[in-house]
């Protein structure tokens, strides 16, 4: 079937409630995608690793669930580093074998750039690499809470660390090997649960975190919070007389000065004092 395009047409980034069907997938149940490429222009690569086959779709999006199919592969011989959402690039696609268009049928779910952001989703385009053997990233442009990408590298090089959709904002740091150097330390990204009335202003909650850390207030970034339903409390723990609080999700990033800091770092986040 024929899709017809207009100028100006909307931006979409896949969701990973998209599946691949058929006969030839898992036994004819449908599998959920585990790797995807946005190749610009609505043109997505989609693929799974099944019964050690990497099996890959091309399609370009029209709508929420709607796409034109562009192309089937797939490759029983893959690279191990195809088979990894962070390494999966165009070169996994080159080397595939052509099959029928109704190979792998796409049932898609679509997301159009800039909606659905206040459901834990966050603008991968904002994503820097680092390193001055980068040539952009493999992040789409809108990505779900926890999904991860990273720089895209010249030379077929492998990056170094990723990106992660977290609260709503790309975190972590990835880079490529080049001439030049680069410097980065290792970071300990956490996320604690807690009740409260209401959050705390940010830098007063960075305060809280560093005094419970006990770590220098400078190596805090990254704080936030965020407000979930409201929970009822006993008796015995009511705040400020209130019979209800609210449920908080509060984190951040620690900038360390190395992988045995970082490593220190984790027993004390686990096990944060009552006080805070």
């Amino acid at each position: 079937d024929q899709v017809t395009y207009f100028k100006d047409p909307v931006t979409w980034s896949i969701l990973p409630e998209t599946n691949l069907t058929g006969t030839e997938i898992n036994g004819g149940t449908p599998l959920p995608i585990e790797l995807m490429l946005d190749l610009g222009d609505n043109i997505w690569l989609l693929g799974v690793v099944d019964d050690g086959v990497l099996k890959m779709v091309k399609v370009r999006v029209a709508g929420s669930e709607i796409s034109e199919w562009l192309g089937t592969r797939s490759d029983k011989h893959y690279d191990p580093s195809c088979a990894v959402q962070v390494t999966f690039r165009e070169a996994c696609w080159g080397a595939g074998d052509d099959l029928p268009r109704d190979a792998y049928p796409v049932s898609l779910r679509a997301t159009e750039d800039g909606v659905g952001t206040s459901l834990g989703m966050c603008r991968g385009d904002v994503a820097q690499p680092l390193g001055d053997g980068s040539n952009g990233t493999n992040c789409p442009s809108a990505m779900v809470e926890g999904t991860t990408c990273a720089a895209q590298c010249n030379y077929g090089a492998i990056p170094n660390g990723t990106f992660i959709c977290f609260a709503g904002k790309i975190r972590l740091e990835s880079v490529c090997p080049g001439h030049g150097s680069v410097m980065i330390g290792d970071k300990v990204l956490f996320t604690l649960a807690a009740v409260a009335s209401k959050c705390l202003k940010l830098e007063r909650l960075r305060t809280i975190l560093a005094n419970a850390l006990e770590v220098d207030r400078d190596i805090v970034k990254g704080v936030f919070c965020k407000a979930g339903k409201q929970v009822q409390l006993p008796e015995d723990a009511r705040l400020a007389g209130q019979s209800t609080a609210r449920g908080l999700t509060i984190g951040g990033e620690l900038n360390t000065g190395g992988a045995s800091e970082a490593l220190d770092l984790l027993p004390r986040v686990a096990q944060l004092p009552n006080k805070t």
